[in-house]
C-alpha cells in the first residue's frame, strides 16, 4: 500500500519545489514580456519609416495669401512657429523624410516703385536679384535654368549650404506670374538628394496661380 508522502505526489515521485514553479512562471512571464517588447519595437521602426516616405498621394495647398497653390504629399504638414520664414506664404515638410517647401510671393508693383515706373523689370532680373542675394547668404548656386512651371516663364536654381554643419540641397524655382513674382524653395538633406529630389522637382513643377 502506497503511504502518504507530504513531499511526493500521488504516485510516490518527489513533488516539485515551490521556489522553482515560481521561477519558471517568472521565466514564462519574462519571455512574453520580452516578446511583446521587441513586437513593439518593431512596430515603431515600421511606423517612422513608413513616416520617413513620402506619400504618393498628392494634395492641393493653397497659401496663405490665396494667390498660389502646390500639389504636395498628403503626409506633409503645416510648418508653423519659430522655424518658419516670417515672409512665407506656404511652408510644409515631412519632418522624418526631411523634405520640405516654401512658396515666398513679392508683388512686381514693388520693384516697379523702386527702379520707376518705366523699368523693365523681367525675369531674368528678378532672377539675378535673387542669386545675388543668396550669393552673399553664403549659398553655393548653380546656373540659372529657363523653364516653364504650367505656363509660366522661369529660372530654375540648384544651390547649398550647410546648416548648422549639416549640407543642404536647395531647388530654387523663380517664376513670372501675372503680377508678382514667386519663389518656390525645396530643399532636403544633400545626403539624401537623389531620393528625394525627384519629389521635389515634382513639387515646383505643380506650382500654380490661382
Amino acid at each position: 500500500m502506497t503511504q502518504y508522502n507530504p513531499h511526493s505526489n500521488a504516485f510516490g515521485s518527489p513533488a516539485p519545489k515551490s521556489g522553482m514553479s515560481v521561477l519558471k512562471i517568472i521565466l514564462i512571464i519574462g519571455s512574453i514580456f520580452g516578446l511583446l517588447f521587441v513586437a513593439a519595437i518593431a512596430g515603431l521602426v515600421y511606423f517612422v519609416m513608413q513616416l520617413a516616405v513620402d506619400s504618393d498621394t498628392l494634395e492641393t495647398t493653397v497659401a496663405d495669401d490665396q494667390v498660389t497653390s502646390l500639389e504636395l504629399p498628403s503626409n506633409w504638414t503645416d510648418l508653423r512657429g519659430a522655424d518658419r520664414n516670417v515672409d512665407a506664404s506656404l511652408q510644409y515638410g515631412n519632418l522624418f523624410a526631411e523634405t520640405y517647401a516654401m512658396i515666398l510671393t513679392e508683388s512686381k508693383s514693388d520693384f516697379l516703385q523702386m527702379f520707376g515706373a518705366d523699368a523693365q523689370f523681367g525675369i531674368d532680373d528678378y532672377s539675378e536679384l535673387i542669386v545675388e542675394g543668396m550669393a552673399d547668404a553664403n549659398f553655393k548656386l548653380g546656373a540659372a535654368d529657363p523653364v516653364t512651371v504650367n505656363g509660366l516663364s522661369g529660372r530654375r536654381i540648384r544651390m547649398t549650404t550647410e546648416l548648422e554643419g549639416i549640407p543642404i540641397v536647395y531647388l530654387v524655382t523663380l517664376i513670372d506670374g501675372n503680377n508678382h513674382f514667386h519663389q518656390v524653395h525645396c530643399w532636403t538633406m544633400q545626403s539624401r538628394e537623389t531620393k528625394n529630389m525627384p519629389t521635389l522637382k515634382k513639387i515646383a513643377d505643380s506650382f500654380r496661380e490661382r
